[in-house]
């Protein structure tokens, strides 16, 4: 009886580290463009110090930049803006597999000091698009632009 109990455990045992083996091969491979697998992600844009996204509005500096997806308080990834209001928010593999365009956007907290608009609940949001994926030897990696940071689209 002793024997057969450790022959059925070794058996699930084998079984459960295949399944965890395929998981985890399958979530590391991220997301997929037109048949790419992509390997990285990168979502750059210009926060300004505006609710409408008016391009010609000062930039704003040192003001954090989440990624978020299906209306999660999760935080897929973040970024600060720099000076010029700039921002990268970097992706892994693993990250992609998180994300899509139709369900995702970024909310910008604004700082106070250099931006002094009001925003009800003090944050802007805004929506990316796939601009170009980037082929290389390593891996490919799909390059984002968010569009203008607005009062709440989500």
């Amino acid at each position: 009886m002793v024997k057969s109990n450790v022959y059925i455990t070794s058996i699930l045992l084998i079984l459960l580290m295949a399944i965890a083996m395929a998981l985890l091969s399958t979530s590391s491979h991220g997301l997929s463009i037109a048949g790419l697998s992509l390997g990285q992600g990168q979502i750059y844009g210009v926060l300004r110090c505006n609710i409408s996204g008016d391009p010609n509005a000062p930039p704003v500096s040192g003001a954090p930049v989440y990624l978020k997806c299906d209306g999660s308080n999760t935080t897929i990834a973040d970024a600060v803006t720099k000076p010029d209001g700039t921002f990268r928010v970097l992706l892994s593999a693993g990250q992609t597999v998180l994300i899509s365009p139709s369900s995702c956007y970024l909310l910008a907290n604004l700082p106070g000091g250099n931006c002094s608009i009001y925003v009800p609940d003090g944050a802007l949001t805004a929506t990316f698009t796939l601009l170009r994926i980037i082929q290389t030897n390593a891996k490919n990696i799909a390059v984002f632009t968010a569009g203008p940071f607005v009062d709440k689209i989500f």
